[in-house]
């Protein structure tokens, strides 16, 4: 990541090549860029992933790392549920 993929979108996008300013965001996390601010949101115990995301959740704790756990068990692992984290996700790119 740090290697790889954030020089290469510093080359090619126009982006704020700040660390401030950096985050990377999927189903499962929203990471900012210093490392220091984790957001995890999951579908609960019905998510077929659960188990990924509970496994990460150990490995953050065993590192030391502080993060934020959000479940939303109301539709697994759907859009449904992605749209509903969303909503809680996208403000903290911009905070």
């Amino acid at each position: 990541m740090l290697t790889d993929i954030i020089p290469f979108v510093e080359a090619n996008y126009r982006v704020i090549a700040k660390p401030g300013s950096r985050a990377v965001a999927d189903n499962l996390a929203l990471i900012n860029k210093d490392y220091k601010a984790f957001v995890f949101t999951q579908g609960g115990p019905s998510d077929i992933a659960y188990q990924n995301c509970l496994n990460t959740r150990k490995a953050l704790e065993s590192l030391g790392l502080k993060f934020n756990y959000m479940e939303n068990a109301q539709a697994g692992h759907s859009w449904a549920t992605w749209r509903a984290d969303l909503q809680v996700l996208a403000p903290t790119l911009f905070r």
